[in-house]
This record gives structure tokens, C-alpha cells and sequence, in this order.
């Protein structure tokens, strides 16, 4: 035999020609009231690290704590689970939403944060590593000081060949 505890039943005897039923469900809900998002902006680059949101839903205990994740331009930053990955440079706007479990929308609780997510930070090449010729790669800028701060700065797809104390290059 399986028992289910759905509520309790109470039966009135007290007129044996008028017997009463009343039943109390002990399965009530308790709908979320609230979300709160522990950042409200996130700085990004592209190739970066991610970063991770937490949400809060309240109160403690209700029933259904279900967040669903969602973000405003995918090609910015994506987000699952609330960790945010950079895509594309941009701003974006992550949302995160509890919905009680349901699909119905008019009790849904929302809250969100700004995701900014700027261009790859520019890659460092150490000059004295470089012997022969070395081809810069896309989107790379050689930069650096030679003797008597002379500056040296290099665009990708360049070409240099470091010897001795010359150094040429072809754009």
C-alpha cells in the first residue's frame, strides 16, 4: 500500500442527516516575490575569462526557485547557468528570471545586469625572443624601445628580421 499525503480530510458526524466533509490541502505554494542579482555590471574583453552571476530568489522557502538565464544580444556575451562568456565586443544585458516553474508570465520575477565586453587586450611579443624573421600575427602591434628611447611599433601582418642591432621590416 502507498500513501500520499495531499491534505487532511474532516469529517462532522454531529447530524447523522446532514454529514459535513471539508478538506485542507497541505500542498500550498509558495511563489517567489523576488530576485536580486549579486552584480549589476560586468567588464569583459574578448578571449578573456568568464564571470559568473548568483542569483538570489525569495522568500527561502519558495516553492519553485527555477531561474532561467537569457541574454539580450548573443553575439555580445552569452550566459548559462549564470556564468557569462564574452562573444563580441559590445554591451549587452543579461537577465535572469524566476518563474515560479510555470508559463505563466504575470508572476514572474526578473532582475538583470550589464555585460560590457571590450576588444582582446593587445598581445605582448618579448623582442629578445625573436631570431630570423618573424611574421606579426592578425591583430597583433609589436611595440617596444630601442637604445636611446627610440620607439618601435609594428602592425600585423608585418615582417621583421631582428640581427645584431638592425632591424627591418616590410609592410
Amino acid at each position: 500500500m502507498t500513501t500520499y499525503d495531499y491534505g487532511s480530510v474532516t469529517v462532522d458526524f454531529s447530524d447523522l442527516n446532514n454529514i459535513q466533509f471539508s478538506y485542507t490541502s497541505s500542498n500550498t505554494k509558495t511563489n517567489v516575490t523576488g530576485i536580486v542579482l549579486d552584480k549589476n555590471l560586468i567588464d569583459l574583453a574578448i578571449g578573456g575569462e568568464t564571470d559568473t552571476i548568483v542569483a538570489t530568489v525569495s522568500p527561502n522557502d519558495a516553492t519553485d526557485k527555477t531561474v532561467n538565464w537569457t541574454s539580450n544580444d548573443p553575439s555580445v556575451a552569452t550566459v548559462v547557468n549564470g556564468v557569462v562568456t564574452p562573444v563580441g565586443v559590445g554591451s549587452t544585458t543579461i537577465t535572469a528570471t524566476a518563474t515560479n516553474g510555470t508559463n505563466e508570465t504575470s508572476d514572474d520575477r526578473s532582475a538583470s545586469c550589464t555585460v560590457n565586453v571590450a576588444p582582446a587586450p593587445p598581445q605582448v611579443i618579448d623582442l629578445s625572443t625573436i631570431t630570423g624573421n618573424y611574421v606579426i600575427p592578425n591583430g597583433a602591434t609589436l611595440t617596444g624601445t630601442l637604445q636611446n628611447n627610440v620607439k618601435l611599433t609594428i602592425a600585423d601582418n608585418a615582417t621583421i628580421t631582428l640581427s645584431d642591432v638592425n632591424i627591418n621590416w616590410n609592410d
